[in-house]
């Protein structure tokens, strides 16, 4: 009796324009890793149930996908599916960087990353043209790659500003 949603029916209940049963849930995973796609599928297409998935778009639309990372031609196969939702997790986010001069590892989008070549932190309008332009490239990828529409973001993870360590307006 369970059913997934989309990410259209999860914002249209949060905004209260849609009623959702209480055996509803959002099927999401992060990454665009080949192993939250190849065994999860054929559950989707047995049960008819559908996924979001949400991808680091440095690695699998730039042809660098592997053996980990899904290939824009899986993607392409998920969106054509019609079981699968792709989404922006980041362009290059999803690592640690050095965010002091003693080089501790931080988070890229809750942190100022420390800037060797001038020996200091970024200022806030640094950290704040670089945080746009990664989602903003990420989207622009996504969008032009896969021709679909991003409506949903995930942050990387799960460090949605509460982890900084060096910037507290990231919060």
């Amino acid at each position: 009796g369970w059913d997934t949603i989309t990410l259209e029916d999860f914002y249209a209940f949060i905004k209260g324009e849609k009623e959702l049963s209480d055996k509803s849930f959002l099927l999401t995973f992060d990454d665009g890793r080949k192993d939250s796609y190849y065994p999860v599928d054929p559950i989707l297409k047995t049960l008819d149930y559908n996924a979001v998935i949400f991808i680091i778009t440095k690695y699998s639309l730039i042809d660098k996908s592997g053996n980990y990372y899904l290939s824009k031609k899986e993607l392409e196969q998920m969106v054509k599916s019609d079981r699968w939702e792709v989404q922006v997790h980041t362009k290059n986010g999803h690592n640690l960087y050095k965010i002091d001069e003693n080089s501790l590892l931080g988070n890229f989008y809750s942190n100022k990353l420390w800037l060797d070549e001038y020996g200091r932190l970024e200022n806030e309008q640094e950290f704040t043209a670089r945080i746009k332009q990664d989602l903003s490239e990420a989207k622009n990828e996504l969008e032009n790659e896969l021709k679909v529409k991003t409506t949903g973001f995930a942050f990387p993870f799960g460090d949605f500003g509460h982890k900084t360590v060096n910037f507290k307006k990231a919060q």
